[in-house]
């Protein structure tokens, strides 16, 4: 089970545990006569869909949990042939950049940076006053 559906399936438990409870609450406040005697049935209806609702979620959430723990998703081993192929493109890449260094050396410049350029012009005022 991967990240995704471990974080699935949490969501869908608590989602159900809260709907089940919002469902006990409003069929406790009708039993008890805080529920107005006019929304009663209204009040009824939405206890109903949000039991029927949570109910599902968990026991869904329970399923998919219990079928992934019998059976655990396999991950693909690398075979050999994805390993030469790995290899092969990292050769690849380091070619695209000799080009560009073999043009460097021809031109009879060493290949520096900008910051070495910069000490470098420095050191040489300073050796000439």
């Amino acid at each position: 089970m991967n990240e995704m559906d471990n974080r699935r399936t949490i969501l869908h438990v608590l989602a159900g545990g809260y709907l089940l409870y919002l469902a006990y609450s409003i069929v406790k406040g009708i039993i008890s006569g805080e529920t107005p005697a006019d929304r009663a049935l209204l009040m009824g209806v939405c206890a109903a869909a949000f039991g029927l609702v949570g109910a599902y979620l968990l026991i869904h959430a329970l399923i998919v949990r219990v079928k992934t723990a019998q059976n655990p998703p396999e991950e693909p081993e690398e075979t050999e042939e994805e390993e030469e192929d790995e290899g092969q493109e990292t050769e690849a890449q380091d070619a695209s950049k000799e080009p560009e260094a073999l043009e460097e050396t021809e031109s009879g410049e060493a290949p520096s940076s900008e910051t070495e350029d910069s000490v470098g012009d420095e050191g040489e005022e300073g050796s000439r006053r």
